[in-house]
């Protein structure tokens, strides 16, 4: 599949078909982890163990209003308790 990388808000976006996340046994309301290195971007589904697990950890830590949290927005919150969790 070929696609190109639009403009999102403050941010951008590469629109997936749904026939591609398929695919990767995949779906919209998956969890994933997304890394970079050079000239390539890589999406791996996170399992529910692990998901769980990274969603309890930062539970409460920042309020959620609906919006992507930065992770300076969770540094500053962890920094503000002490550098506890």
């Amino acid at each position: 599949m070929i696609s190109e990388i639009k403009k999102w808000g403050n941010g951008s976006a590469v629109r997936l078909s749904n026939k591609l996340l398929a695919a990767a046994g995949l779906n919209p309301d998956s969890a994933v982890s997304i890394t970079a290195e050079s000239g390539r971007i890589t999406i791996d589904k996170i399992d529910d163990v692990v998901r769980g697990n990274s969603i309890a950890s930062i539970k409460g830590i920042v309020s959620y209003s609906g919006e992507p949290v930065s992770l300076g927005a969770i540094d500053d919150a962890i920094k503000s308790r002490g550098g506890q969790l």
